[in-house]
């Protein structure tokens, strides 16, 4: 048998609907069968994830496991699968997703083309099980998890960078780092994200290129309970904090944050004023989620001075 080149790791909580087409996809790749693995981390899924999940593990190639992981978290269940994993590369996506057949290999041409990839992650595309909302622009479909830099593979810089569904790392520079920080990345009661900015902007400080590969394609489908209003502002505020934590975290300068977002606040608040009173329009979606990422970003940067 081959040793294993790249490791898939699969975070499932609560999705054994869309977790089949996911795990099918997987399978599908176009990579040798013995080449990689997939790692299905069940972070205390109470449907009938774990069945599936045992349906799937009795394959010899390519090797399915499963882990189950009790810390809640996305960042635990992605760390967790990384700790398990036998591949030099580490490969993430969501058991919402669907990976093109050439996804594995999209990757790793990249890695062979640049030795100096400390992270590479691919393009994402929505998939819409149910009819996309007129309101949603696709100015929003980023804070749904779409990624598109374009056809050309490419350096990103900070705070470009891939995303955690389409994503994947060297094992022994991930696990060095201390994987995706876990006071980041959503729970059942929170919609923190940005852990692998978080983790991208260790790896730029350690001398490490990160690549955008887009040959290397997932859809990922927006669950229809995701699809209103108040989720996404949700969401926004909820970036808006982790994009200081972030920033806090990874050792960004803070110097005139509070003056910029103050300005930034007042100019949206200015803007919201004119639309609602003098043109007598109701705020866009995308006006409320500007708003909401900023008031975020400012409430994080509040916790932090009154430490």
């Amino acid at each position: 048998m081959a040793p294993t080149t790249i490791s898939v790791v699969i975070a499932a909580y609560n999705r054994c609907a869309y977790l089949k087409a996911a795990l099918d996809s997987l399978i599908c790749q176009d990579l040798p069968a013995d080449s990689f693995e997939i790692i299905i981390v069940d972070n205390n899924s109470h449907d009938k994830t774990p069945e599936l999940a045992a349906s799937y593990c009795n394959r010899s190639e390519p090797v399915i496991r499963y882990v189950k992981e009790l810390k809640q978290g996305l960042s635990f269940a992605r760390n967790r699968g990384a700790q398990e994993a036998r591949g030099s590369i580490v490969a993430f996506t969501d058991d919402d997703a669907i990976a093109d057949k050439g996804w594995l290999q999209g990757l790793m041409s990249v890695y062979r083309q640049f030795p100096d990839a400390g992270v590479v992650g691919g393009k994402i595309k929505l998939t819409w099980p149910v009819e996309k909302p007129a309101w949603l622009s696709p100015n929003l479909e980023q804070s749904y998890g779409a990624l598109d830099y374009g056809d050309e593979i490419q350096a990103l810089r900070y705070p470009k960078t891939p995303f955690g569904g389409n994503f994947s790392v060297p094992r022994a520079l991930f696990l060095e780092l201390g994987g995706f920080n876990e006071a980041l990345g959503r729970t059942r009661a929170r919609l923190l994200s940005s852990e692998e900015v978080y983790l991208c902007r260790l790896i730029e400080q350690r001398g490490k290129q990160v690549y955008y590969a887009p040959q290397a394609v997932v859809h990922h489908t927006v669950l229809p309970e995701r699809m209103s209003k108040k989720y996404l502002l949700k969401r926004a505020y909820a970036q808006g904090k982790s994009n200081v934590m972030v920033e806090q975290k990874t050792g960004v300068r803070q110097h005139h944050a509070w003056r910029r977002e103050m300005r930034d606040l007042a100019g949206t608040l200015k803007g919201s004023i004119r639309h609602i009173f003098v043109k007598e329009t109701r705020l866009s979606a995308e006006d409320l989620f500007t708003l909401f990422f900023i008031a975020g970003k400012l409430k994080q940067r509040l916790r932090l001075y009154q430490k």
